[in-house]
């Protein structure tokens, strides 16, 4: 676990491979397009700052959405944001739901569905949305998980087991 340093060239290149995902963990936090922008700049502002700390037992991927998930519970916990208040852009939802040509009934039901994952995951805790998020949005094992968030495996296990049955008893209700 030591400490190594990234070369500007490096970092600025990690910029370029992980601005995206960065951006979606904060998008998927907030749904808010000026906000994940806000934070994902934050982001790689003090990754920046911080590179001389880069642990080399971690991925640039994980260091990257360890210090995007601080900001993003710092940012909840200082009310910058009513979180999940907003709706979903259009373009992300219509990736989720059936096209109107299909079926307009098809397309409200599951735009519904959809919705009420929204407002079920609006309802988690700060921990359990980031541990929901990266396990279902971005994909991480849950190790990986436990690395980004600095918690023991157990209790992010707990927290997305409370997370699923919070967001199966929103579902349950509809």
């Amino acid at each position: 676990m030591l400490a190594q340093s990234i070369s500007l060239d490096g970092f600025n290149s990690m910029v370029v491979s992980y601005e995206q995902h960065v951006f979606r963990f904060h998008l998927v936090w907030f749904r808010n397009v000026r906000v994940a922008r806000s934070l994902t700049k934050q982001t790689f502002s003090r990754a920046r700052a911080s590179r001389e700390t880069f642990r080399s037992d971690w991925t640039p991927c994980i260091w990257l959405l360890r210090v995007a998930h601080n900001l993003a519970v710092s940012h909840a916990r200082r009310g910058s944001n009513c979180l999940f208040r907003r709706l979903v852009d259009d373009q992300i939802i219509s990736a989720h739901v059936p096209r109107l040509s299909e079926s307009h009934a098809a397309y409200l039901v599951a735009s519904s569905r959809v919705m009420n994952v929204w407002d079920s995951v609006a309802a988690l805790s700060p921990g359990q949305r980031s541990v929901f998020i990266l396990c279902f949005v971005e994909e991480f094992d849950l190790q990986e998980i436990a690395s980004i968030t600095d918690l023991p495996l157990s209790v992010v296990r707990s927290d997305l087991y409370s997370a699923l049955a919070t967001i199966r008893i929103y579902d349950s209700r509809e």
